[in-house]
């Protein structure tokens, strides 16, 4: 597996390759302190399997940090870690495609799990943000019914938004148009009650088997 850790801290990136590698030994990892340096840096990253990059990072923007990441490494889970805990920010990171958020506090075994889930096609958000959310979104996940209202294609769509995956590419790998992709997920959103890909996560993450081929 080859991973790419992006976080201006030098110490943490190397504690966390450090504990991966005696994981799973035949784990290759780079670490660099900004997105910028990783993608001047990366040959093929087409074969990079996973992305951990700070949410915050002095002197860049969250967001582009993020769009850059799932630009350059296109077939990498891009998980978001930080030291930060805020619910805001969680949903942020989300909404701008992150298929995990994992706090800086969490324990080892924790960090491990969270990255299985989220290799293995799920997304991981912590606890505070399921528990947290808008009392709209907790009904909606709630009605076991708002998956009937949901086609085949609306689903299908959905799981591919929920692992991160960008319009453009998730409209090359069905065979669609990306303005049929956002129709599909405009409809998807409407019968599920919610308007951000971070409450459709929450909603996918009860009412859909995200690990279903």
């Amino acid at each position: 597996m080859k991973i790419v850790l992006i976080d201006d801290h030098a110490l943490f990136r190397t504690g966390i390759a450090t504990m991966l590698h005696n994981l799973e030994p035949e784990t290759e990892s780079q670490g660099f302190g900004d997105s910028t340096s990783a993608v001047d840096a990366v040959n093929n990253p087409e074969e990079v399997d996973l992305v951990l990059l700070d949410y915050h990072i002095p002197g860049t923007d969250t967001g582009n940090n993020i769009q850059t990441a799932r630009d350059y490494f296109p077939n990498a889970k891009l998980v978001i870690i930080s030291g930060e805990e805020d619910s805001g920010k969680i949903i942020k990171a989300i909404d701008c495609g992150a298929s995990g958020f994992i706090p800086k506090s969490s324990e080892p075994q924790v960090l491990i799990a969270a990255l299985r889930l989220v290799l293995s096609g799920g997304v991981y958000l912590p606890a505070q943000v399921l528990q947290a959310q808008p009392v709209s979104v907790q009904e909606a996940a709630s009605n076991k019914s708002a998956l009937d209202q949901l086609t085949q294609r609306q689903q299908e769509v959905l799981k591919h938004a929920i692992y991160g995956k960008t319009n453009k590419t998730i409209a090359r790998e069905l065979g669609l148009s990306e303005g049929t992709i956002k129709a599909h997920l405009s409809s998807a959103y409407r019968s599920l009650g919610v308007q951000k890909r971070s409450e459709a996560v929450v909603i996918a993450s009860q009412l859909l088997d995200l690990h279903r081929g």
